[in-house]
């Protein structure tokens, strides 16, 4: 049952990737252990470290860094982006 589980759970992530895109999926991925954490938190009563506070940190720079990567009008390679000829 934990197999079934987990490729349901992987096949449904790609599909989403596939919709939105691989750089906002993977923005969309790297904020779950953030949101992991806050409700962990809110839901189960656990503390909040600095180690937490500190990763939580980390993570939110990286996500920052991902979506800086992308400005606008930068020319994008890959088939998805080709232009109809």
């Amino acid at each position: 049952m934990i197999v079934v589980g987990t490729a349901l759970a992987f096949g449904l992530y790609l599909q989403g990737v596939a919709i939105v895109g691989p750089l906002k999926g993977s923005v969309l991925g790297s904020v779950e252990p953030v949101s992991a954490v806050i409700i962990s938190v809110i839901w189960l009563g656990t503390s909040f470290t600095a180690a937490d506070f500190l990763g939580f940190v980390m993570i939110l720079a990286a996500v920052m860094v991902l979506i800086a990567a992308q400005r606008p009008g930068e020319k994008r390679e890959g088939p998805e982006h080709e232009e109809n000829l």
